[in-house]
């Protein structure tokens, strides 16, 4: 039977298969600071529970919203005339002025246009200078000659009137003479003299007669004469209206060369270009963009379950992408009316028969209460919108309550 063998203490030993000794096997050494683990695995709880508080506080607190950018009114210049652009007075970044000269577009033939109508139209003002001068002499004439013929007319009246009394006085004495030479009382001599009177007697009042009709006749042809006024008077009217025409037309030369000087419809910089001087331009063709750097908002997007916390008024802390360090406040000024899903212009339709709820976004517009001029449009921003809503119970002892006349109550 075989006996153990005494512990020496010496470690134990492999042997190889040919019987040999091998190399000793040291023991496993024992870990040294076994807590450093536990201080470890204690610090991730404790950091752990850190942020679940900090997470449930600020949902609780806030609606927190990623989705949000700088947001400002991009205004896009473009030309209201065809040309080729001869100059361009600005480049992107460049602060302007309302009224201040952007660029040119060429307006040499708007202008040579311009100089003709405006030489048309002087002709048309001659043309109705004279035709005003020849009615002023022809009314003038014709009134002399109304007031001439007039003035014999009377005058002839008046002496028919005396050789209409002459004639009856010549007829009754030829009557009376008459009846005399009949019953032999007077002689045959008297009679011939008397009968000599009547016959001249009723020949000067048929002249006076005679003469009253030729006055009233020339009396007529002088008024007829008015109607050659009336025809250059229509003369005179259309060439007004001619000119009217004109002057319209030249109105709207004179805008086309104004058109073509491109000026700054607002204040504030240049932020992009699209045409250099040189090309050649289009009606309606953009040129440039500008915006106002001091008029800028945030617009978010925020969940639709989100909505019933957020209304107008709210204050919201502002986090800019670009600049960490810069908090800045707003305002919800503004609440969309729709899904912005609803103004796609590629709506998704279910022609499949499939379903997948998706959650929808509504967009917000946000007052910067004190915007920095650093702040460009598209930058993205972090929003947090003071919304708090009452937390149960045991979360109510990490919550505080709003605080009373809060946006949120």
């Amino acid at each position: 039977m075989n006996k153990l063998a005494p512990h020496t203490g010496d470690p134990p030993v492999s042997k190889s298969a040919d019987g040999l000794q091998a190399t000793p096997i040291a023991p496993a050494a024992a870990p040294r600071f076994p807590w450093r683990r536990s201080l470890v695995a204690l610090l991730v709880v404790v950091g752990m529970g850190a942020f679940a508080v900090t997470w449930t506080r600020s949902s609780y607190t806030y609606v927190h919203e990623t989705d949000a950018r700088i947001k400002a009114d991009l205004i896009t210049v473009s030309s209201d005339a065809e040309g080729r652009m001869i100059e361009r007075l600005v480049k992107e970044g460049d602060p302007v002025s309302a009224g201040d000269i952007l660029a040119r577009i060429d307006d040499r033939e708007a202008r040579i246009r311009l100089e003709e109508t405006e030489a048309e139209a002087d002709a048309i003002l001659a043309e109705m200078d004279r035709l005003d001068a020849e009615i002023a002499l022809v009314l003038a004439r014709v009134e002399s000659r109304i007031k001439s013929r007039g003035a014999e007319l009377d005058e002839t009246r008046a002496r028919r009137t005396l050789l209409e009394t002459e004639f009856d006085y010549a007829k009754s004495e030829f009557d009376r003479a008459t009846a005399l030479a009949n019953s032999g009382t007077l002689s045959k001599q008297r009679l011939d003299r008397v009968r000599t009177d009547f016959v001249k007697a009723r020949q000067d009042l048929n002249r006076a007669r005679a003469e009253i009709a030729m006055s009233e006749a020339s009396v007529a042809e002088a008024r007829a004469d008015l109607s050659e006024i009336a025809v250059k008077k229509a003369d005179s009217e259309r060439l007004a209206s001619r000119f009217t025409e004109i002057s319209a037309r030249r109105k709207r030369l004179q805008i086309d060369i104004d058109d073509r000087t491109i000026r700054s419809p607002i204040d504030g910089v240049v932020g992009r270009t699209f045409v250099i001087a040189g090309e050649h331009v289009e009606e309606g063709q953009r040129l440039l963009s500008l915006h106002d750097p001091d008029d800028v908002w945030v617009q978010a997007n925020v969940r639709e379950t989100d909505l019933g916390r957020v209304e107008v008024g709210q204050k919201v802390k502002i986090a800019v992408d670009a600049y960490p360090d810069n908090a800045l406040v707003g305002r919800v000024e503004r609440i969309g009316r729709a899904a912005n899903s609803e103004y796609a212009l590629l709506p998704r339709l279910n022609e499949a028969g499939t379903f997948t709820k998706v959650t929808q976004r509504i967009e917000l517009r946000i007052n910067l209460e004190q915007p920095e001029a650093t702040l460009k449009p598209g930058m993205m921003v972090v929003i947090d919108i003071e919304a708090p809503r009452p937390a149960p119970w045991p979360l109510s002892l990490l919550v505080p309550e709003p605080l009373a006349g809060s946006p949120g109550q």
